[in-house]
């Protein structure tokens, strides 16, 4: 406070008689927290299982729960999206597929998850990817968000690394660059043991959401 620039003090006085004289109501509707549409709407997570099988047992639809499951714990509003259980992909987008690409639109926090084949991920995640890139641009041109991915591979995840870093493969997502990039390989290979650590792991490594 300036000395030069003192307060108004009846000012003052008078917004302090005001307060003793207003009821309890009128006390609670001018200190209550914002409740407005979005004040306190929880952040949108979307996790995407792009497994072309999209039956439970598949271990990619364990590490999309997983995420899901870290991801409401951290705070998010998360949803699963299993994209070999969506029907008419290769037809002109219908209600569960327009459906779809507005869970990717809202979405601040979207995280893949999908089996690496031959340095490239299944074509279904491909083509639904770049369809929703394309219906994201109408809506959002110049939206920011966060992107998670998580790719099993056959291969051990140290020689992928290493081709990346070489220039020998590109992960091809629509240009998307992740954020944040986790890689489990041997996938065919390691225990029902090491399989749990790796849940657990994507379960705990979830940020909160950061302040609007």
């Amino acid at each position: 406070m300036s000395l030069h620039n003192p307060p108004n003090l009846p000012s003052v006085l008078h917004f302090a008689e005001a307060l003793m004289l207003a009821g309890p109501k009128t006390l609670r509707r001018l200190f209550a927290p914002d409740k407005s549409p979005g004040a306190l709407a929880p952040r949108k997570a979307l996790v995407i299982n792009g497994h072309p099988d999209p039956r439970p047992e598949r271990y990619c639809a364990a590490l999309a729960r997983a995420c899901a499951e870290g991801s409401r714990a951290a705070g998010w509003q998360a949803e699963e999206l299993v994209l070999g259980g969506l029907a008419g992909m290769e037809e002109a987008p219908d209600g569960e597929l327009l459906s779809a690409f507005r869970k990717f639109n809202n979405a601040e926090y979207i995280t893949l998850v999908f089996p690496l084949w031959l340095n490239e991920p299944p074509a279904l995640l491909s083509g639904f990817l770049k369809q929703a890139a394309e219906e994201e641009d109408a809506v959002y041109p110049t939206r920011a968000r966060k992107f998670r991915v998580v790719v099993t591979m056959d291969m051990p995840a140290f020689a992928h690394r290493s081709a990346i870093r070489t220039s020998k493969c590109r992960l091809s997502l629509a240009g998307i660059v992740p954020d944040e990039t986790v890689f489990i390989g041997s996938v065919g290979l390691i225990s029902l043991d090491k399989r749990a650590d790796w849940l657990r792991i994507l379960r705990e490594a979830v940020q909160a959401p950061s302040p609007r």
